[in-house]
């Protein structure tokens, strides 16, 4: 039977899935009062009552699993309906019916009941948690961290809950704590150390995140055409301004720069185009730039911003850029047990030229291939590209579309104890095909980030 921790652990997953229909009032009283049933029975009984509700329950946490959830509820209504008070099944089958409040008070229920349960004090601070009452969830994970003070998972919940309040100096010595707990457990010095790498990793990012302050990009791009097509590596967001080499240097104030999963960033950038089929730099093309930009959203990878445009080179401008840019990608950073794995990656970028002429320019890119790690800091990522460019201003010159094959090698740096690699160096090369203004030719490019 799954352990009460994993029970409670896919809480959010049950409750985004869950398609279930609230049941009526009667049947809702009715399982109220069933929670207050004290059951007797002997040994013989009591076999036979766990055995049952484990066929159950494995049922219904496949059924789960596979998103059969109105099957999965009358699995979950078998076990109660052989014990009312069976805390695993009762937590779960609240949870798919999709009211959070009302799991609450089932919870709360279940812990007035059983004050000593680790199983009903788990489900309590769960709930406690998605119902946005941080102060009881943070006391309720407490009391089930003094009552298993090598339980991984407890600290973590401990450092999260600062997180989302945006306590990030709290957070980061929770995590750090987490860390060396985990890298002191048993079992990783026993060798069963898969699942516990994986929570040390994720808590080692969670770090690098929540201490991360500046941010070093320099890139420099190379094709054996001889078209003036500018590429831009979209990884850096430079797509609407069109530059073959470049460097950013950005800053990440404490506090206002990393807020529950909410960025912001003040950045300046030195940009630059190559002569045809050479990596010599063209004066004429030298831009400067200083901005901020501000991720809003939580899930969402957004970031608005406003940024100044100087003029150096005689082909460059002065001018206002308002842009939006928009990126998610699978497979693309180091992961703990996963040597092979699907690679995705998609980007784009909208940004509006304020001063006279004022235009408009869009950039975008799509990748998908497979990324391949080798050891703990190297992955190679073989894939398909497609990427293009629109600009309302001469669309004849500042527009094109191309894809090709392409293949990333990429070597990961500088970690710590406490922190995922913040540094890398990625050789990228691409065989592109012009699909639309453009000529088909070879693109290398070398990154490093640091």
């Amino acid at each position: 039977m799954p352990s009460a921790l994993w029970c409670t652990s896919f809480f959010v997953v049950a409750l985004l899935l869950s398609t279930a229909n609230a049941e009526s009032p009667d049947f809702m009283n009715r399982y109220q009062d069933q929670l207050h049933v004290q059951r007797e029975e002997n040994w013989f009984q009591q076999q036979i009552r766990i055995f049952c509700n484990d066929l159950h329950l494995d049922r219904a946490y496949r059924l789960i699993d596979s998103s059969l959830l109105s099957v999965a509820r009358a699995e979950l209504e078998a076990v109660l309906a052989i014990d009312p008070r069976d805390p695993q099944a009762r937590l779960t089958y609240v949870m798919l019916l999709h009211h959070l409040n009302e799991a609450l008070q089932h919870c709360q229920t279940a812990a007035t009941l059983e004050p000593h349960s680790d199983h009903s004090t788990l489900a309590f601070a769960y709930a406690s948690k998605e119902t946005q009452q941080s102060d009881a969830a943070l006391r309720l994970f407490e009391t089930a961290l003094d009552r298993d003070p090598e339980n991984v998972s407890l600290y973590k919940e401990l450092a999260y809950l600062p997180l989302y309040n945006g306590h990030n100096n709290e957070a980061t010595q929770r995590f750090r704590q987490d860390i060396d707990q985990a890298l002191n457990d048993p079992q990783f010095a026993e060798g069963d150390t898969r699942a516990l790498e994986r929570d040390i990793e994720q808590m080692r990012r969670e770090v690098q995140r929540l201490t991360h302050r500046f941010d070093l990009a320099l890139y420099q791009a190379w094709r054996s055409n001889t078209q003036q097509v500018r590429t831009s590596p979209s990884v850096f967001g430079e797509g609407v301004i069109p530059s073959q080499g470049g460097v950013e240097l950005t800053y990440q104030p404490p506090g206002i720069g990393f807020r529950d999963e909410r960025i912001f960033q003040i950045f300046g950038r030195f940009l630059w185009s190559t002569e045809p089929r050479s990596l010599n730099v063209d004066d004429d093309s030298l831009q400067g730039s200083l901005g901020v930009r501000y991720k809003p959203f939580r899930q969402l990878n957004a970031y608005f911003s406003i940024e100044r445009l100087f003029k150096i080179g005689h082909q460059a401008e002065n001018n206002w850029l308002l842009r939006i840019t928009y990126g998610w990608d699978q497979g693309a950073r180091l992961k703990t047990g996963e040597s092979l794995r699907p690679y995705s990656f998609l980007y784009g970028d909208l940004g509006y030229f304020v001063e006279h002429p004022s235009n408009v320019a869009f950039y975008g890119e799509a990748r998908q291939g497979l990324a391949l790690q080798v050891g703990n800091a190297v992955m190679l990522t073989p894939h398909l590209v497609l990427d293009g460019r629109y600009q309302t201003l001469q669309p004849d010159r500042n527009a094109y579309m191309e894809g090709g094959l392409g293949a990333s090698l990429k070597y990961f740096f500088n970690a710590t104890r406490y922190e995922t690699p913040r540094s890398s160096l990625e050789l990228l090369i691409q065989y592109k095909i012009g699909l639309i203004e453009s000529v088909s030719g070879w693109v290398v490019t070398g990154i490093l980030q640091f």
